[in-house]
């Protein structure tokens, strides 16, 4: 596949940044389920206390 020679940088950049948040969103879905998996946590909680304890967590 030829990539276009007319894209402007901005858009690139743009599009970079755009893999990376998917990236970044993919790895912590992977991480929550590795944990979940491997039997870390157990609690039932609510959106807030599932939030609370992502944030906590040294990667949130």
């Amino acid at each position: 596949m030829n990539r276009p020679t007319d894209v402007a940088p901005w858009i690139e950049r743009l599009a970079r940044v755009g893999y990376a948040a998917k990236a970044l969103l993919y790895a912590t879905v992977g991480i929550l389920a590795a944990q979940a998996a491997l039997g870390r946590g157990g609690r039932t909680t609510d959106t807030r206390g599932a939030l609370r304890e992502v944030l906590g967590a040294p990667y949130g």
